[in-house]
Formats: structure tokens, C-alpha cells, sequence
């Protein structure tokens, strides 16, 4: 069991995970899949809607290191316990936007797309000295509004995002925002309801093609060789859970 060397893109099966743990059925599909879930939340720096969104709480570097948001010993532990390296953000998270943003950012293979102005400084540090490609959104939920398919391949509803990523050379799916339950808020974001179990199976809390542009997920996956494993039941539409984030991989 080794950490996934590249944070969203697990190379091998995936055996621990860092869950947005918002439906208690998505922890137990991942369970019987052999996939250790470690729950993100609650935190009392956020709404209670938000506050177990592991893409708020947690934000993978790479190689094995972590950091965790203020107040998340529990997690902190767990992750410790896998001989991760985990730190605390300097700073405290803060219940609205842009404070609640800090951990959001989304590495994409070579690349770290943020809202640079909005994401905490120890991942910007970290991104300097590995010298990543920083792009720099207005969009501060970039984990949330980004389906990682490849370290070239990405979906989103959000229209800044497929512009800019677009312009750096990646190839993306731009869906219809919305039809994504999230509840507490009008809709989800796409990457919210995902993430990887290997290097070709994206898991989804919920039915995919329950999306109206489901369809051309489901191709652009396929294109990429990448296959679809939903979580919930059969015709449940697409939850935005906080994303499921790949840590540790056989």
C-alpha cells in the first residue's frame, strides 16, 4: 500500500479515501468496494451543509503529504496512522466564501488551478517547489466544479474554468451547471459528486445518466478510458457529497 503519487489520479487500485461523508450509502458502496473511507467533517468552521465536504477540509499535495483544516484532529489522526505526512493549515476556514475556499484547489496532473487569490499559501508554496503550473481562476471552487479525468482531460459546468483550461491545453467537457442535488443550495458542482478508484474507474454518487448531459459523460469518459461505477442506487440523480479524494493505492 503506497500514497497515491499524484493527487486525483491514482495509478492503482485505491484502498483508502478521504470522503465527503454527507450520505452514510455512498461510505458503505465504497466499504464493500475494499476502499478504507476516512470521513471528513463535521466542522464547525462551516455551514452545516458544507461541513463535512471533504474538499473543503482536505487537500492532497502529493507524494504522500496532506493538509487538513484547523479542527480536524480526528482526520489528521487517521491519515497519520497511514504514515502520511499531515499538516494544519495556518489558518482557521471561515463559514462564507472566500474563507471557506482555502483547501479547494484542484491539481490536475502537472498543474494546480486555483483561485490563487483565495487558496491558502502552504498550497502555493507547495506548488512552487514542485514546480507545477499554477492557473489561476476566478472560480474559487475549483475541486468542487472539476471532474479529474486524466492529467489532460477534465469536465465542468463552469464556464471560466473551460475557458482557461482550454486555453492550457487541456481538453474539456463543458456540461449544463445544475442537476446536481446539494442540499441547503440551489444545485452541486460536478467534481463534488466523483473521484477515481483506479487509473480508469470514476465512482459517482449517483446515476450519471440522470444528468441531462449525461450522455456526453459517459462518452467523454469512454474516450479516455475511463469507466463508471455509481455509489447510490439506479436512477438517483448526481449528489454533490464533497468529492471522494484517492490518498492511499495497492
Amino acid at each position: 500500500m503506497l500514497p497515491v503519487p499524484v493527487p486525483n489520479l491514482p495509478n492503482g487500485r485505491v484502498v483508502a479515501a478521504v470522503v465527503g461523508s454527507v450520505d452514510p450509502r455512498v461510505i458503505r458502496s465504497l466499504e464493500a468496494l475494499g476502499v478504507w473511507t476516512l470521513a471528513a467533517g463535521p466542522n464547525r468552521s462551516l455551514p452545516a451543509a458544507m461541513c463535512r465536504h471533504a474538499d473543503l477540509l482536505a487537500h492532497p499535495v502529493g507524494d504522500g503529504t496532506v493538509l487538513v483544516a484547523r479542527g480536524e484532529h480526528r482526520l489528521h489522526n487517521a491519515l497519520c496512522g497511514f504514515g502520511l505526512s499531515v499538516s494544519f493549515l495556518r489558518k482557521e476556514l471561515a463559514p462564507r466564501y472566500p474563507g471557506d475556499v482555502l483547501l479547494n484547489a484542484a491539481r490536475v496532473g502537472e498543474r494546480l488551478v486555483c483561485n490563487a487569490g483565495h487558496t491558502a499559501p502552504e498550497i502555493l508554496e507547495a506548488a512552487e517547489q514542485m514546480g507545477l503550473e499554477v492557473i489561476d481562476v476566478r472560480q474559487g471552487y475549483a475541486k468542487c466544479s472539476l471532474c479529474i479525468v486524466s492529467d489532460t482531460a477534465v469536465i465542468t459546468s463552469d464556464g471560466g474554468l473551460f475557458s482557461a483550461l482550454r486555453a492550457a491545453g487541456l481538453e474539456v467537457l463543458k456540461i449544463i451547471p445544475g442537476c446536481i442535488r446539494l442540499p441547503g443550495y440551489g444545485y452541486g458542482f460536478i467534481g463534488g459528486c466523483c473521484g477515481k478508484l483506479d487509473a480508469s474507474t470514476m465512482a459517482f454518487a449517483g446515476d450519471v445518466s440522470t444528468h441531462p448531459d449525461g450522455g456526453k459523460i459517459l462518452a467523454f469518459l469512454e474516450r479516455h478510458g475511463v469507466s463508471c461505477h455509481n455509489l447510490l442506487p439506479e436512477g438517483e440523480k448526481l449528489l454533490d457529497i464533497g468529492s471522494i479524494l484517492p490518498l492511499m493505492q495497492e
